[in-house]
């Protein structure tokens, strides 16, 4: 139970992590844009969350694959919390999507 992955899992696993943050960031920014306006200030406001979690999911894959490169041990263990840094930046820019809608929303009423 405690035998080293192999890299090429690793890797998988962390590319996966990369791409489905990609797509959970750009899809809940195409909801935001059709919901607010492309043009409008509240979508606008989303600029600096939205580059913190490609920056957030970039980092957690640049320190993860430089870790492996450095022939650093990984359990089975140890790589299901791969994806936390991941879930962090899908969980904020998803509450400031929905936090901006809502302000949006009650300040056009």
């Amino acid at each position: 139970m405690t035998d080293r992955m192999p890299a090429d899992v690793i890797y998988m696993d962390v590319f996966f992590y990369w791409v489905m943050t990609m797509g959970v960031v750009l899809g809940a920014d195409f909801f935001a844009k059709r919901r607010l306006g492309k043009s409008s200030l509240g979508y606008k406001a989303l600029k600096i969350p939205r580059y913190t979690s490609y920056l957030i999911a970039s980092v957690a894959t640049i320190l993860l694959v430089v870790g492996i490169l450095a022939d650093m041990s990984v359990n089975q263990q140890m790589l299901t919390f791969f994806g936390v840094p991941y879930f962090v930046a899908w969980v904020y820019y998803l509450v400031s999507v929905f936090r901006r809608i809502k302000a949006e929303r009650v300040r056009r009423l």
